[in-house]
């Protein structure tokens, strides 16, 4: 193609790709924040300021991965539009829609027949839904476009044709540039130059030394960024242990299945899961050893016989091949703990697989005669239409992380991955019994997983079963010694059980090796706080609230600590914070009464009691405080007090009335039990509520 056929052709495509994307993918605009979107977004602390942008790039250890300029766009993101996860999910259906463009841009250069037809089949594939809605992918959406951007400038540099490159030597600076940018946005961008020498060897037949010598630095780059990620992978990300614990034909096993499963979900993508079993490798087994039979034949016909076939073929499976190679159970990754194959692993690789599969089918329908290249050609435009709306019926499972869970495992029971985090979702929203179904049958499935005991332990504990939450949180730490969650976890359990010493310990040693774990830190706070340390609690968990402002129970025992500490107003202030996000919240309204008391405001303080009577009748502490400041209330406070409430429910503020009247009576508070009891049977009567009226005068 000609640059000028590039140019008339090209903007009208990338239009084209981009209503397909925003059509096949339209739910990602309405999906939440899912599975560590946490980690990535809502919870990551380097997005917020311009501090946590240098730490994005200086400090590897402060990110989930190093991937500095995934995160760069995090924080970019976050500066314009806060938490609200469409726009997150808009960024990446563009760049997924750029990355199409670019694509079709390249096959233009290379002189691929099904151009148009390959960037559509890559666009709107269901495969891809994991990579473009889940915005953790966010790796490889950007990753991809500059993976392009560098291949399209080495192009422009050296065409594929051409013997030497051209005199302009820029678009190579480009090339390396882009790459480097590749490289910080997803390692496993690594692949690109092995990919260019490959392409070279498709067109030229032959690679040169030259070709080499140029591409040396581009090696030397994926090396070193290949090699840090691997290093962060074992020891920051900790992807070793037992399920990593595979001997090298194990892994051959591994290496030559997943290459078939990612090619039978190009070509046949139905029951696409989140989480896929995980195969139980036996290198005994002669039938698992089928896969990698069917791929050495596979690439010993292709070697033979590509000079009836052509080097195209060899080609197109060794850049697929070679470009899966990082995801194939060679080198160990986080994820393989759950699962040897997942479909965002193949997004780099999958354009590769299309074009040798549209290339292959194209010349079959070369063979056929006119009809039956217009069949053909509706079977393909047909084949389009049910694969995009196949991506808009997957993107909807991504609606958040409930919805995420169930499809996975409708798609795959034995998930233990989605048994687990449905326990926790349930654990989250109080459902104690049900969360427990779910995470209990996780534990069958996967008996060795910490993440499983630790939620356990949780789950008991806030059925106050200390000990078996202490059982619990004991097995998942002897499983996982080095988490610092579940040795605070098991911190706070200990604590409540009175077993204080080896609970500051414990907190004390995650708060060592970790200063900034804000749980451990509202924790230790916590902690100072019930030994009345208030000075030191006051510190702790000011850090705390300084850090997670929406954190209510740190700021509500910080005003706890500024009471103490009898900094009444400054409590008052934190204590309002907390009501205007949560009105309900009885607690503070007890913390406000007794800051009010402090500060000789008793009619305000028992207004805030009263409050809190009136929404929770049954609460012992307010009761017994109300009681308390009652004492020798006069008659005209004491209506004045309880008039304020008549107009949020007669009835609810009868009983109040009346079981005050009750409780003075008990305390030996004659005047005050008789003030409220006349009260409670004059609301009686201005109700006509006769059965209160009743049991009032026979007391």
């Amino acid at each position: 193609m000609s640059n000028l056929a590039i140019t008339l052709r090209s903007p009208l495509v990338g239009f084209l790709l981009l209503a397909a994307v925003f059509a096949a993918f339209q739910p990602a605009l309405n999906a939440k924040f899912v599975w560590d979107d946490d980690d990535y977004v809502t919870e990551n602390p380097n997005i917020r300021d311009l501090d946590g942008l240098i730490h994005t790039w200086t400090s590897p250890e402060t990110l989930p991965q190093y991937y500095p300029l995934v995160h760069t766009s995090y924080w970019i993101e976050y500066q314009l539009w806060g938490l609200k996860p469409a726009g997150y999910h808009i960024v990446n259906l563009l760049l997924h829609a750029l990355a199409s463009w670019l694509l079709f841009l390249i096959l233009l250069r290379l002189e691929i027949r099904c151009a148009i037809l390959a960037v559509f089949f890559f666009a709107v594939h269901p495969v891809q839904v994991e990579s473009v809605v889940w915005v953790t992918e966010r790796k490889n959406c950007l990753s991809i476009v500059f993976y392009f951007a560098s291949i399209l400038s080495w192009l422009s540099w050296w065409p594929l044709g051409a013997i030497a490159p051209e005199k302009n030597s820029r678009f190579y600076g480009f090339s390396l540039f882009f790459f480097l940018c590749a490289l910080l946005s997803k390692t496993v961008t690594c692949s690109l130059p092995a990919a260019i020498l490959v392409l070279v060897w498709w067109k030229l037949g032959r690679v040169s030394k030259a070709h080499i010598r140029a591409l040396l630095p581009f090696f030397v780059l994926g090396l070193g960024m290949a090699m840090l990620t691997t290093w962060l992978e074992r020891n920051h990300v900790l992807a070793q242990g037992v399920d990593w614990e595979l001997s090298f034909f194990q892994r051959i096993l591994i290496a030559s299945r997943a290459i078939w499963f990612y090619f039978s979900s190009i070509v046949w993508p139905v029951d696409l899961s989140f989480n896929y079993v995980r195969w139980v490798i036996d290198t005994s087994s002669l039938g698992q050893w089928i896969y990698v039979g069917a791929f050495v034949l596979l690439m010993g016909g292709l070697i033979f016989g590509r000079k009836r076939l052509g080097r195209g073929p060899l080609a197109g499976v060794l850049l697929y091949g070679g470009t899966l190679f990082p995801a194939l159970g060679f080198i160990d990754v986080y994820p393989m703990r759950y699962s040897f194959v997942a479909d965002h692993f193949q997004y780099l690789a999958t354009p590769y697989l299309i074009v040798l599969l549209l290339e292959v089918g194209l010349k079959a329908v070369d063979r056929l005669g006119e009809r039956g290249r217009k069949t053909a050609a509706v079977l393909m435009v047909s084949l389009l239409l049910a694969l995009g709306y196949l991506t808009y019926v997957k993107s909807q499972s991504f609606r958040d992380l409930r919805t995420l869970w169930s499809d996975t495992i409708e798609k795959n029971p034995r998930s233990w991955l989605a048994l687990l985090n449905l326990g926790v979702i349930e654990l989250n929203e109080g459902n104690l019994d049900v969360a427990a179904r779910h995470l209990e049958r996780s534990l069958e499935l996967k008996n060795d997983d910490p993440d499983i005991y630790n939620n356990l332990g949780v789950l008991y504990f806030q059925k106050n079963d200390l000990l078996r939450a202490r059982a619990s949180m004991e097995k998942a730490q002897v499983l996982r010694p080095e988490s610092p969650q579940i040795s605070h976890n098991l911190g706070v359990i200990l604590w409540d059980l009175g077993e204080r010493d080896g609970a500051k310990s414990l907190v004390r040693e995650v708060l060592k090796a970790e200063p900034h774990y804000l749980d451990a830190r509202a924790t230790w706070g916590r902690f100072l706080l019930e030994e009345d340390k208030y000075d030191d609690a006051h510190k702790a968990l000011l850090y705390v609230v300084d850090r997670r402002s929406q954190d209510a129970t740190s700021r509500l025992r910080l005003a706890r600590a500024l009471r103490g500490l009898r900094q009444y107003q400054q409590a008052l202030n934190h204590l309002r914070v907390v009501l205007q996000a949560e009105p309900g919240n009885e607690s503070a309204r007890e913390e406000v009464a007794l800051c009010l008391r402090s500060l000789g405001k008793d009619v305000l303080a028992n207004g805030q009691l009263f409050r809190v009577l009136i929404d929770n009748i049954h609460r012992e502490t307010a009761l017994d405080s109300l009681v308390s400041n009652l004492a020798s209330i006069d008659k005209g406070e004491a209506l004045a007090q309880v008039d304020k409430f008549l107009t949020v429910d007669a009835s609810v503020t009868l009983a109040v009335v009346e079981t005050l009247a009750k409780r003075l009576s008990l305390e030996g508070r004659a005047l005050a039990a008789r003030v409220f009891a006349e009260k409670a049977i004059a609301i009686a009567k201005s109700s006509n509520d006769s059965l209160a009226l009743r049991r009032l005068r026979l007391r």
